[in-house]
């Protein structure tokens, strides 16, 4: 059926595959490699193609004129075709189309990106060495009222200065409701859960992951409930690639990369701590640092 529509739905699919980890895990390095992955399955597609012609040239060239490529109407072939003015693609074209992708999608990222720190809820810190950034938009007011309570923990403050005498600059304070659902891009490895840890690839944890996100969640299950007053903190480590730490005056640029170090709950209701917890240094994806942005 599919065969029917398009010629490479494998291709088509493989691509909505990558655009969906370019989503999930939106870094630089990540949105090159997808679209640089793009035009390797656009080569494979025609090499293929070129085979086929060659075995089954009478049958195969009537199904190539009657059915796209990869997307019904062929908006891609038009566009080239748009532009250059020539029906097949040459290796040169290809070349600067590839150029001009690559330079029209790092340029959206950077939009993007800087769009998002905009409307971000991020309150800076300098006198605490902190650069707190909320899931949720948050005021400067309540960001101050978190961070005042947990602040107020002796527990919090002398892990916080073990963490300075130990040579850190600074912290990135992520905030979050504590039922938030995507936890484990900050600071929960796979397969962890509280007050124990069991194997992060057995059957069982994959299969429930799997199952846990195929289920559409609601707005208020992803992001917790919204009026609760229950607050979650994770504190993590500013560096650079080199592993020298960074300062927070750094935290968002590009190069600084963070791990997490103390999670903290807050009950705003009491304007209590309720639980101190340092952190192994890992998230959903073990030991890989998690940009900011």
């Amino acid at each position: 059926m599919l065969y029917g529509r398009i010629r490479h739905p494998q291709y088509l699919f493989l691509g909505i595959a990558g655009l969906g980890l370019l989503l999930f895990w939106p870094r630089f390095l990540i949105l090159v490699s997808y679209i640089s992955m793009l035009f390797v399955y656009y080569l494979l597609a025609r090499h293929e193609e070129q085979r086929m012609l060659a075995q089954h040239g009478e049958n195969y060239l009537p199904y190539m004129e009657k059915t796209a490529m990869f997307l019904p109407g062929e908006p891609g072939g038009k566009m080239y075709r748009m532009i250059f003015r020539r029906t097949r693609p040459t290796g040169v074209a290809l070349a600067v189309n590839y150029g001009i992708a690559l330079v029209l999608a790092v340029s959206a990222a950077l939009g993007l990106r800087l769009y998002t720190i905009s409307k971000a809820s991020i309150l800076y810190l300098p006198r605490e060495k902190i650069v707190a950034v909320s899931i949720l938009p948050r005021s400067d007011q309540y960001l101050k009222e978190v961070l005042s309570v947990a602040s107020g923990d002796r527990n919090v403050s002398n892990i916080l200065k073990d963490f300075h005498h130990a040579g850190h600059q600074g912290f990135l304070l992520h905030m979050m409701p504590k039922k938030y659902r995507m936890q484990g891009l900050f600071v929960r490895p796979f397969g962890e859960s509280e007050g124990r840890t069991v194997s992060a690839f057995s059957w069982k944890n994959i299969f429930g992951f799997v199952f846990r996100f195929l289920r559409p969640p609601s707005h208020q299950s992803m992001m917790g409930k919204m009026n609760d007053g229950e607050v979650r903190l994770i504190f993590s480590q500013l560096t650079w690639p080199n592993g020298q730490y960074a300062s927070p005056n750094d935290a968002l640029d590009f190069g600084v990369k963070h791990l997490p170090l103390l999670e903290v709950d807050i009950n705003l209701a009491n304007h209590a701590v309720q639980r101190v917890k340092k952190t192994p240094q890992r998230n959903l994806w073990g030991q890989m640092p998690m940009p900011a942005f």
